[in-house]
C-alpha cells in the first residue's frame, strides 16, 4: 500500500475501543492491523528498534478475553504501546540508541512498563532513540538514515497512533 499523508488515517486505540465493549472488534484483531501497518511502513520509516510479537499477542488474547467477559482492567486494555529505547522491559533488550548497551537485558521492568501492564496495555516492542536519549545528539545511523533525530517520534506516529510513555504524542492526543 502506497502511503499519502493526505490519505492517512490512522489506527487510532481510543476510535476502535468502544468497539471492543460492543464486542464488533478485539484487542487481537486489533494488534493485528497494526503490525500489518509496520510490516509495511517500518522499512522505510524504521521506528522500531525490537518488537516483541509473541508477548504482545499474549497480552493482546488476555485483553481479548477480558473485555469478552465484559471486564477489562482499565481504559487503556488491549493498547499496543511502543516503549521508547531508554525505558527498561523485563522482555527485551534496553539499548539506549548506543552500540555499548547492545544486547543489555535487565530482565525487569520500570515502573511506567509495570503499571502499563498491570493496565493491560499490550506492550509491543521499543521504538528508536537518540544515543542515550541526548536530544538532538548523535542517532543511531543504521535505524534512522536520513532522519533527522527529532522526527523520532513522528515516525512512530506515522505507523499507528499510539502512546509513547513521555513522548509529545501522548499529551498532544489529550488535548
Amino acid at each position: 500500500m502506497a502511503y499519502s499523508p493526505q490519505a492517512f488515517e490512522p489506527l487510532t486505540f481510543f476510535d476502535v475501543m468502544p468497539r471492543f465493549r460492543g464486542s464488533s472488534e478485539t484487542p487481537r484483531a486489533y494488534l493485528e492491523r497494526c503490525l500489518a501497518v509496520i510490516a509495511d511502513r517500518e522499512p522505510i520509516v524504521k521506528a522500531w528498534v525490537v518488537l516483541n510479537l509473541p508477548g504482545a499477542r499474549k497480552a493482546a488474547d488476555a485483553s481479548t478475553e477480558r473485555h469478552r467477559q465484559g471486564r477489562p482492567i482499565s481504559s487503556i486494555d488491549g493498547m499496543p504501546i511502543g516503549i521508547k529505547d531508554l525505558i527498561e522491559t523485563k522482555d527485551m533488550p534496553t539499548g539506549h540508541g548506543c552500540g555499548a548497551f547492545a544486547g543489555n537485558n535487565t530482565r525487569r521492568d520500570s515502573a511506567i512498563v509495570r503499571a502499563l501492564r498491570d493496565a493491560g496495555a499490550v506492550i509491543l516492542g521499543k521504538t528508536v532513540t537518540t544515543e542515550m536519549g541526548g536530544g538532538r545528539g548523535k542517532t543511531h545511523l543504521q535505524r534512522t538514515a536520513g532522519r533527522p533525530p527529532q522526527s523520532d517520534c513522528g515516525r512512530v506516529r506515522e505507523l499507528i497512533q499510539v502512546l509513547r510513555p513521555g513522548s509529545p504524542a501522548a499529551a498532544v492526543r489529550h488535548q
